[in-house]
This record gives C-alpha cells, sequence and structure tokens, in this order.
C-alpha cells in the first residue's frame, strides 16, 4: 500500500492537529496579554500625563502666590472686607489691589488673576463689580471652593483643566485670603497656561486610538478562546462526535449514535422452520404437513367410497 502524498502518514497527520491546536491557543493567550497591556497604557498614560501637567503648574502656583496672599491680606484685609459687602469699581482701595494684580499677572505670566467672594447665600460673585461667577463653566473649582470656605483646605489647584467663555483651557489654583479669626474674605483664583493639552499623542501616536484598537482585539481573542473551549468540553462530552462514521447516525439521537427502538428485534434474521430430520421412522415416510392456524376451523376427512 502506497503512502500519502509528500510521505506523510495519517498517524502522524492525527498527532500533528492536537498540537497546532495547542499552538493556536498559546498564540491567542499572547496576543490577550499583549492586547490588554496595550489597551490599560493607551487609556492610562494620557491621564498620568494631565496629572503631571496639571501637578507641576498647581505647585508652581501656589508656592509662588501664597505669599503674596498672606501680604495682601495683611495690608488691604479692611479694603477686602468692606468690598465683600458692597462691591465699587471705582473704589480707591479696590483699584489699588486691581493694578497689583495687574503687576503680578505679567510678572509671572498668569492668564488672569480675580477675586471671589460669596453671599449669606453662599453664591459666588466677582469681588470688582459684583457679577455673579458662572461656577456651571468652573465645575473643576467648585470642590475647592467648598472645601476653602469650610476650612478643610488653604488652597489647592484643580485636578482638571477648566475651560473659560472664550473656549480656551486653563489650569485654575485657589488661594484663600483670610481676615480676623481666620474668616475668608475673599478667595484669590489664578489661571495660568497648562502648556500642551494633548495628553493623548506621542508623536504621530494617537494613545487613545491605540488603546481602543486593542481592546477590542483583546475582545476577540476572549472570544475565539472562549469558543475553543466550549468546543473541546463538546468533544470531551462526545468523543464518538469528532470520528467519523460510515453508517448514519440520527441527529436527534446523543452524541450522533444510531436510535434504536425498543420494538425492534435486535437482529434483521428471521428464523427458520426446523427441517425434517432424515430417518427410518413411521413419520418420515410421510411429507410434513403444513401447519395449521389455529383460527381456520378443522377439516372433516371425505366419506369412504364403497367399492
Amino acid at each position: 500500500m502506497s503512502e500519502p502524498a509528500h510521505g506523510i502518514s495519517p498517524e502522524q497527520t492525527e498527532q500533528d492537529t492536537p498540537k497546532k491546536k495547542r499552538g493556536i491557543v498559546f498564540l491567542l493567550r499572547i496576543i490577550a496579554v499583549i492586547a490588554a497591556l496595550l489597551a490599560v497604557a493607551g487609556l492610562a498614560i494620557p491621564q498620568l500625563r494631565k496629572s503631571s501637567a496639571l501637578g507641576a503648574v498647581g505647585e508652581r502656583v501656589l508656592a509662588e502666590m501664597t505669599p503674596f496672599s498672606v501680604a495682601v491680606s495683611y495690608y488691604s484685609g479692611e479694603d477686602l472686607s468692606r468690598l465683600s459687602q458692597k462691591q465699587d469699581p471705582t473704589d480707591a482701595g479696590y483699584r489699588k489691589m486691581a493694578q497689583l494684580f495687574e503687576q503680578i499677572r505679567i510678572l509671572q505670566g498668569y492668564d488672569r488673576l480675580y477675586l471671589l467672594c460669596r453671599d449669606g447665600e453662599r453664591q459666588l460673585f466677582y469681588l470688582g463689580d459684583g457679577q455673579p461667577f458662572p461656577i456651571g463653566s468652573y465645575k473643576p473649582l467648585k470642590t475647592i471652593l467648598d472645601r476653602i470656605y469650610t476650612g478643610k483646605s488653604t488652597g489647592a489647584y484643580a485636578k482638571d483643566l477648566i475651560t473659560r467663555e472664550d473656549g480656551k483651557k486653563a489650569a485654575a489654583s485657589c488661594i484663600p485670603l483670610y481676615g480676623n479669626g481666620r474668616t475668608v474674605l475673599a478667595v484669590l483664583v489664578v489661571e495660568a497656561d497648562p502648556g500642551n493639552t494633548n495628553y493623548h499623542l506621542v508623536g504621530p501616536i494617537n494613545l487613545h486610538l491605540v488603546g481602543l484598537v486593542s481592546g477590542a482585539l483583546l475582545l476577540v481573542c476572549l472570544l475565539l478562546l472562549w469558543l475553543i473551549r466550549k468546543r473541546r468540553l463538546a468533544q470531551a462530552q462526545c468523543p464518538e462526535a469528532a470520528e467519523p462514521s460510515e453508517e448514519p447516525s440520527d441527529p436527534l439521537s446523543p452524541c450522533g449514535q444510531p436510535q434504536t427502538s425498543p420494538y425492534e428485534p435486535e437482529s434483521d434474521a428471521i428464523p427458520s422452520a426446523p427441517e425434517p430430520v432424515s430417518g427410518s421412522g413411521p413419520a418420515s415416510q410421510h411429507p410434513q404437513s403444513a401447519p395449521v392456524s389455529p383460527q381456520d376451523p378443522p377439516q372433516a376427512d371425505p366419506p369412504d367410497t364403497p367399492l
């Protein structure tokens, strides 16, 4: 008997098939692990870069403006207390503070410097003109301002970027100005340039896109591994279904085995009638009569005719 083409026997092919399956499963697992790492990195690295950039700007602002806020509170505490009760942009004390803030802004390179106050209804407004502060557009500052007025914070920077009315993003920091008895007279808000806000870009690489594609690839690998495992469990429960059978099988029977009826005989062979035994007895001289059915009535012998 000649061997198959390329000199590969069927036994060797059957032995190579499980090895190939194990290799595919191992490869899928490696791809799934790499995709999971890339997905986590693509989503986490932009957040880490953002937190690091805002932290650097915020710490610098707090270090520079905290001594300045102490000096303003000491020398202009009465003006702050008066302006918090009645806002007057033409007040001489306010005009001096506004000029001082403008010089500090230019020297330090900040975008904006302004003072906020809170009335009896806990509504925030600008100290200079009394206009309400749009806290809805500055949601990252809401928690910081609440903590400052409740005495739980002495200054902090926002963990997220704020979007101003002109659509520009900025990094904001809040520093309280205290009066007598540690009463918060006003809050100094400093808006600084956060620098490059494309934290998700590393050169031409979009980390968000890498994370999304890697997450989709991870889901595909997990789905394939689940299907392979499900097929293995099915083959382990029904090993006969994995081997081809020449006999037709009933699709409704379990594991593809032909289903037999309890009313059918196990063998298809019909038992034959016993053959007559040859011998010299009287029974062997007469031919065997046909069996009489119990349903047919016995037939009478014909009468003897006289000779």
